[in-house]
């Protein structure tokens, strides 16, 4: 079973920041060498949030006193709702709450957007944010996003790497399916819809099923 570090991969952060970390938590980062005040040379900065409020709280004092190097990342763990210790947080209500641009990602008035999303514990939830960049995006041609969507493969298995079992059965796939369940994943323009089909992704495997159109025919 990967560590916290692992899972994380904190090794290529050069200073850690954690704070608000509930004792329930605290365990997991035992061995993790970490500060708890944010600088702007911080390039990893994880926070505890219980609730929407706090989450908007937290992300707008990053962006307002830039709290986070440029190539930083901010992570943010909110409850979930199926957690037996804490009042849950509806995944769906927090785009809208934080007035997420769903095609950007970017939150509100902040220079900062929403680009990850990572199972912590049966508690909590990871939502990760990095600064916008300067520089528009091009439009990738339809085939060139095939090509990007199922050459992030090894990034669909570190996604999987809190399912142990799911993360077996997808490897036990022949390749052309866990290319399909790749360009399943990563080809919507949205942060929101992404994380909305890996969520499905583990529902069909877990399932037995290996895609969604094998899934589907078997529930009509």
């Amino acid at each position: 079973m990967s560590t916290i570090a692992e899972k994380l991969k904190l090794n290529k952060y050069h200073e850690i920041v954690i704070q608000k970390l509930p004792k329930s938590v605290a365990p997991l980062f035992e061995e993790v060498d970490y500060h708890t005040e944010p600088s702007d040379q911080t390039d990893f900065l994880m926070t505890f949030a219980l609730s929407l409020d706090e989450m908007k709280q937290q992300i707008e004092a990053v962006n307002r006193d830039k709290l986070l190097a440029q190539s930083g990342y901010l992570y943010i763990a909110y409850p979930k709702v199926q957690s037996k210790h804490y009042d849950g947080v509806r995944r769906d209500d927090i785009f809208p709450y934080l007035h997420v641009d769903e095609t950007t990602g970017q939150m509100g008035e902040t220079h900062l957007k929403f680009s990850w999303m990572l199972k912590l514990d049966e508690d909590f939830t990871l939502v990760g944010l990095q600064w916008l960049t300067a520089a528009p995006r091009q439009q990738n041609k339809p085939s060139q996003r095939v090509a990007d969507c199922e050459g992030r493969l090894p990034e669909l298995e570190e996604m999987l790497a809190t399912y142990p079992s799911t993360l077996q059965q997808f490897r036990e796939l022949t390749p052309g399916y866990r290319r399909e369940w790749a360009r399943y994943v990563f080809s919507p323009r949205t942060a929101a819809t992404q994380a909305s089909h890996f969520d499905k992704m583990i529902e069909v495997l877990e399932a037995g099923y290996s895609s969604v159109e094998l899934y589907r025919q078997a529930q009509s």
